[in-house]
């Protein structure tokens, strides 16, 4: 599959044959507008499509980047996990193309990322946090009945669409698993969201973990910081480890939400909440 990049004046355009979920190859014609936002492994764009004029947004992965084997399969497999998943909280995938120097994963707009909202707002009301976490189960719900593990699930990777719905991407680690008890040992994630389960190791980790990464955005988005912030990420890892979990005493949240969190951030796995839990509590 190919592209043509050509610049008139000032302005960049892309010609891709992009392949779609159902294997059909589709030549568009996108003007790229401004860059959205930026993370580890690629540079996410506007897209303007010249004839339709609609906005779509590219994640554009610098080939260069992803020489190593492993960072080629993250993207391979979250092209794969695109294709499989279709869900109103989740970024609607249109396709992918590459030329020589850059992959393309094509998605639908958004506005913003639920971690750059809340640098603008500095935290969210109970009631505020309560619409978005309920949207996340809802997602986090799907995924794990189609025995898919996010494994990645934080503020960066949870979009806002243009109608202020919530939108998951960001998946990079996310892994299919064979049967519902298999479990995983790999060391993945960003590291201070990392749950023990993953830091311990000894008997694998299942879907406990995402459940975890819910209690870390659940607490942020309440708080604005991290529960288990530390100047040092070995600290981070000892609090962690250690269940140290604070609460700020200038922000008031009401007890059924506090034992909430601390039942989403329990170290010992098998007594998370259950998603089930989650939405009765909140609902």
């Amino acid at each position: 599959m190919d592209s043509n990049l050509n610049q008139v004046r000032d302005k960049i355009y892309v010609i891709g044959s992009i392949k779609n979920k159902e294997g059909k190859i589709i030549e568009i014609n996108f003007e790229r507008g401004k860059i959205v936002s930026t993370t580890q492994f690629g540079d996410f764009y506007q897209f303007i499509n010249v004839e339709s004029k609609e906005v779509l947004i590219a994640k554009i992965i610098r080939k260069n980047k992803i020489d190593k084997i492993k960072f080629r399969q993250q993207v391979l497999q979250e092209i794969r996990i695109y294709q499989q998943i279709e869900h109103k909280n989740f970024l609607k995938f249109y396709g992918t193309f590459e030329d020589e120097n850059f992959i393309y994963i094509i998605l639908e707009e958004y506005i913003n990322t639920l971690n750059d909202y809340l640098q603008e707002k500095g935290q969210f009301s109970e009631s505020e946090t309560k619409q978005f976490i309920i949207q996340i189960v809802d997602a986090l719900n799907y995924l794990h009945e189609n025995n898919i593990l996010h494994r990645d699930l934080k503020l960066s990777n949870i979009y806002i669409s243009k109608d202020y719905q919530l939108k998951i991407g960001g998946f990079n680690y996310a892994i299919r698993l064979e049967q519902k008890q298999e479990r995983r040992k790999s060391i993945c994630g960003t590291s201070k969201y990392l749950a023990p389960d993953i830091l311990d190791n000894k008997n694998g980790y299942s879907f406990e973990v995402d459940l975890w990464y819910l209690g870390i955005i659940f607490y942020t988005l309440l708080f604005g910081v991290h529960p288990f912030e530390a100047s040092d990420i070995k600290i981070a890892y000892q609090n962690i480890k250690a269940n140290k979990l604070v609460y700020k005493e200038d922000v008031k949240i009401s007890e059924n939400i506090q034992k909430l969190i601390d039942e989403l951030l329990n170290s010992d796995a098998n007594k998370r909440v259950t998603l089930d839990m989650v939405i009765q509590i909140l609902k």
